[in-house]
């Protein structure tokens, strides 16, 4: 009788902590909030408590705001999220520190709204759940049906327009330092300049 006390008493101890870890593992992947503030049509923050928690929904990109349909998508977004109650599913932390994972209001998951609205493209290169098969099957759908950014004949993605943007940053210190110590070769009469390096610059005309 001592030794199957002894034994449950064993096993009640190595249970409890293993509970408490996955009380605390659930708590930690999701939380309850209220939207405040959204940045774009993905992203934004949300009062978790006292705590100003700053989000991303896992698995899609929206449009910048500069480009055509951002703002709609925003808007879009807000029309679900804006001061609502939201449960956020936490799937992971992107290099900025935001919570990265699942929006749901009212049951209804943000992510996948806005995909099938034709606000978002699935982010292929970063969505990797089982899910995002779905998403991509739903985007198709969009597409065909031509709905929000599909309207357009052949919209930008927001991650070739960020990496157009970032390729067209002003030139640095050394570039300019280049510049003005560079000679010109041209035609007089035309007004047409090669700078050196440029592969008309030893241009007989």
């Amino acid at each position: 009788m001592r030794a199957m006390k002894s034994a449950r008493l064993k096993t009640w101890a190595f249970c409890l902590p293993l509970s408490l870890f996955l009380l605390f593992h659930s708590n930690a992947l999701a939380w309850r909030g209220t939207v405040v503030e959204l940045a774009d049509g993905d992203s934004g923050f949300a009062l978790r408590g006292w705590e100003k928690v700053e989000f991303r929904l896992y698995g899609i990109d929206a449009p910048e705001l500069e480009q055509s349909y951002g703002r709609l998508a925003k808007s879009f977004a807000a029309g679900m999220l804006l001061w609502k109650k939201m449960e956020f599913k936490i799937l992971e932390r992107d290099r900025y520190g935001r919570e990265v994972g699942l929006a749901y209001v009212n049951g209804r998951c943000v992510n996948e709204e806005l995909i099938k609205a034709g606000f978002a493209w699935t982010y292929e290169i970063y969505c990797k759940e089982s899910f995002c098969d779905r998403w991509r099957m739903l985007q198709q759908q969009a597409k065909d049906k031509r709905k929000g950014l599909w309207k357009k004949n052949k919209p930008i993605p927001p991650w070739e327009y960020r990496r157009h943007k970032r390729s067209d940053k002003p030139p640095g210190v050394t570039d300019l330092l280049v510049s003005l110590v560079t000679d010109y070769h041209g035609n007089s009469c035309t007004g047409v300049l090669h700078r050196f390096g440029c592969r008309h610059y030893d241009c007989k005309d």
